[in-house]
């Protein structure tokens, strides 16, 4: 069974995730936050590049991650990064959840 720092599955992730807030999120942030989680999912101890767009109107507007490329190499990463850095691309490392070094929720939130 995996500890509560490394949790196996978004709902999982997510539930203990929002726990460590103090105070409640926005939609936008939680729906941001659902979203960083999914990656250390799909793409653990890897570099992501990815455009966040927002569909809808206010209130419900709802997050459209767009993953441009991933590798466990950032040199594999940035040309995507620097293809659509005008469309607001990021890139960020996606903490391995299985790796015994790495907590996902800080140790007061356990």
């Amino acid at each position: 069974m995996p500890s509560a720092s490394r949790p196996i599955d978004i709902e999982t992730a997510y539930t203990q995730a929002l726990a460590c807030y103090p105070e409640e999120l926005s939609s936008e942030e939680r729906q941001r936050l659902r979203a960083d989680l999914q990656l250390q999912i799909d793409y653990p101890g890897e570099y992501v590049a990815h455009i966040d767009l927002w569909e809808g109107e206010a209130p419900h507007r709802r997050l459209a991650r767009r993953v441009l490329a991933h590798s466990p190499s950032l040199d594999d990463v940035q040309p995507a990064l620097v293809e659509h850095v005008e469309a607001g691309a990021v890139v960020c490392y996606a903490d391995d959840p299985d790796d015994e070094t790495v907590d996902i929720l800080p140790e007061e939130a356990l």
